[in-house]
């Protein structure tokens, strides 16, 4: 009994140590282009206010 428990303890603690990296990339890239779309939009402000 407590070999099967042992065995699923490590495989949850493997599907963790696969999960979370997985979550934080999916994350990291919504962040990342939500920062290109951000620094974007600040340029073309910019380049509108320096025509004027």
């Amino acid at each position: 009994m407590a070999e099967s428990d042992l065995a699923e303890a490590s495989v949850g603690a493997l599907l963790l140590l696969v999960a979370v990296p997985e979550t934080m990339n999916s994350v990291f890239q919504v962040l990342g282009s939500k920062l290109v779309v951000v620094e974007q939009t600040l340029l073309q402000v910019e380049a509108e206010t320096e025509k004027d």
